[in-house]
């Protein structure tokens, strides 16, 4: 039977639970870290007064701490250099073909040269703070899985990037490769950079002529010797135009593009070397085209 209401007698509605709020996560992080720097704020305040003497020697320090002229990338450089092999062991995927041995892969005409002191190479008039690059980290073990015994694939990183030394598309990146010409599979220790026959060449770093010379494989080449232990070398060239023990400023003209040595074309073959161990140039290279581009 339906209830009958009296017409003074108020309605009650059926019970239900009042809505629980939603709290903002977000809203309560805020909360905390406002709460903990205002009581770390409040913390350097009495100390402040309690030890005024040792709050302005440790503000002197962390005042010249900022100002110091120590270069931040020299301080990088030695704290890479106590991490031995970092970033050693860190492959692209790249395979050693089967059947072949690493020492049948060594070029015959290119002798690792002596590095000199890059102490001593940097008081050279070129060679002024900030000028080149230094090595901030890079697999400093030779070889590897997959590798050469003196290339790596391995990332190297510098406190600064470099501009490629022509301009033009990457037609063969660094690694394994089968060669265009004899059809093998060959390990290629930089990048080719086509380009016009006769174009100019430019140094990508400040350095001193430390070789130039001419290959039956690489045609005319010149090796530029940078400090910190990098090295750039340039071959191919139709010509060189820098001297063995010239000082070269970045961007100098050293060689022009040619297709000298064993050659599908005009083009740069360019090499990177840290401490006489082969580097992939894209790590550190910007501005590069792939071909086609």
């Amino acid at each position: 039977m339906m209830r009958r209401y009296d017409f003074y007698e108020p309605y009650s509605p059926p019970f239900s639970p009042p809505e629980r709020k939603l709290h903002d996560p977000y809203l309560y992080t805020l909360v905390c870290q406002t709460a903990l720097c205002l009581l770390l704020l409040l913390c350097g305040r009495a100390f402040q007064s309690a030890q005024p003497q040792l709050w302005e020697a440790a503000k002197t320090e962390y005042e010249q701490l900022l100002m110091s002229q120590e270069s931040v990338k020299d301080w990088l450089y030695e704290t890479a250099q106590k991490v031995p092999g970092f970033f050693s062991g860190v492959l692209q995927g790249q395979r050693l073909p089967e059947g072949e041995k690493t020492e049948e892969l060594q070029n015959p005409d290119t002798e690792t040269a002596s590095l000199p002191d890059p102490e001593v190479f940097a008081s050279s008039s070129l060679m002024t703070a900030g000028s080149v690059p230094a090595v901030i980290t890079s697999g400093l073990g030779m070889g590897g899985s997959g590798t050469p015994e003196n290339c790596s694939f391995a990332p190297v990183l510098l406190t600064a990037a470099l501009e490629p030394p022509v301009s033009g598309p990457v037609t063969s990146a660094y690694g394994w490769r089968t060669h265009p010409i004899t059809e093998k599979e060959d390990f290629h220790r930089g990048i080719d950079i086509a380009a016009a026959q006769g174009k100019a060449i430019h140094a990508v770093w400040p350095g001193m002529v430390a070789e130039t010379g001419e290959s039956a494989i690489y045609g005319n080449f010149v090796r530029l010797d940078h400090g910190h232990g990098l090295q750039t070398i340039y071959s191919h060239c139709e010509k060189i135009i820098a001297k063995q023990g010239e000082n070269i400023r970045k961007g100098e003209l050293v060689a022009v593009v040619g297709s000298t040595g064993v050659s599908t074309g005009p083009h740069v073959h360019f090499e990177l070397l840290v401490n006489g161990i082969y580097y992939d140039p894209a790590w550190v290279m910007n501005g590069l085209m792939r071909d086609g581009d």
